[in-house]
């Protein structure tokens, strides 16, 4: 499903489109700015809003299972116009960013960041600003969608009985270390959106590391329904209905053959294909400014995360 484009692309003047063969193919979707009016049905998100309020719209009396994937915000930030109009590209707040961020990262963390070097484009091209506000009105977008399909659901009965998880795929950084986009192991990249809905259940925030493949035994378990095989994902049963934790080991995160990270309430380790490490401590340095990794006074905490760590793929 082709995602509707405005005319004159891009709108951010990063490249000359009308030599579209000359522009790298990572930057055909890197744009930003308001779709027009007569497009904003066309986008597929539009669409999944349609099927899904239909659906929830019909008999439902038996038990179902329906699924809703969005688009957006995937680049490009191309959304309607009342989006945008919500954040003044001029007042906006912009990522905390320090200069010398990469100074003691490994190698390949560095590459990683600076392959393609968008923050240096974007920057020196003054589209910081105008590209925080196309993210956020992205985002903001899919807000209104998710609304849309929870009223449907209120609608037509159904939001007292059905349990509702929405969540993401990936992060994405917007200067951060001076990187834009994904495809690195830090927490911008790596942390998701994760909200389990159960009217059963108190709204609470949980603040525990947990894992995407933890949904779907955790679905199960709340459905009642019965898992007889051993599967790598954690049920989070208990931790959506009274806030107990219940993972036994960080959440493990991987870019790349030989390239992992781990995620505890407090720290993240990663290691390299080339045994080069990283190590942070979240609760004084949630920004992932101090790569701990060489100071020997953390040597023990290093000891004792690495065997979590995936010695193969």
């Amino acid at each position: 499903m082709e995602d509707p484009l405005p005319d004159d692309r891009p709108l951010n003047s990063l490249f000359d489109f009308s030599d579209f063969a000359a522009v790298p193919p990572m930057y055909h979707h890197f744009d930003w700015g308001p779709l027009p009016d007569d497009r904003i049905e066309q986008m597929p998100d539009a669409m999944v809003r349609r099927e899904v309020v239909d659906f929830l719209g019909g008999d439902r009396r038996q038990p179902f299972f329906c699924a809703a994937g969005l688009y957006k915000p995937h680049l490009p930030w191309h959304v309607p116009a009342r989006f945008f109009d919500l954040y003044d590209p001029e007042t906006l707040s912009l990522p905390l960013v320090k200069d010398d961020d990469l100074d003691d990262v490994p190698p390949i963390a560095r590459k990683w960041a600076l392959s393609p070097p968008d923050h240096e484009l974007v920057t020196s091209h003054s589209e910081w600003r105008p590209a925080v506000q196309g993210y956020l009105a992205a985002i903001t977008y899919c807000d209104y969608v998710v609304g849309e399909l929870m009223r449907a659901l209120e609608a037509n009965g159904l939001a007292e009985n059905t349990i509702v998880i929405l969540w993401g795929d990936n992060g994405f950084h917007l200067g951060e270390k001076l990187h834009w986009r994904k495809f690195v192991l830090w927490e911008e990249a790596t942390r998701v959106p994760l909200i389990i809905v159960d009217p059963r259940s108190p709204a609470r925030r949980i603040n525990e590391p947990v894992s995407l493949i933890d949904i779907y035994p955790t679905l199960l378990d709340l459905c009642g329904v019965s898992l007889d095989i051993e599967i790598d994902g954690r049920s989070l049963h208990s931790l959506v209905l009274d806030g107990s934790p219940v993972r036994d080991q960080p959440a493990i995160m991987t870019w790349g053959p030989g390239n992992h990270s781990l995620r505890t309430p407090e720290w993240r380790l990663t290691r390299y294909s080339d045994g080069t490490e990283e190590l942070y401590d979240h609760l004084t340095d949630p920004y992932e400014w101090t790569n701990l990794a060489a100071n020997s006074s953390f040597d023990d905490v290093r000891a004792a995360l690495r065997p979590w760590l995936p010695t193969t793929g």
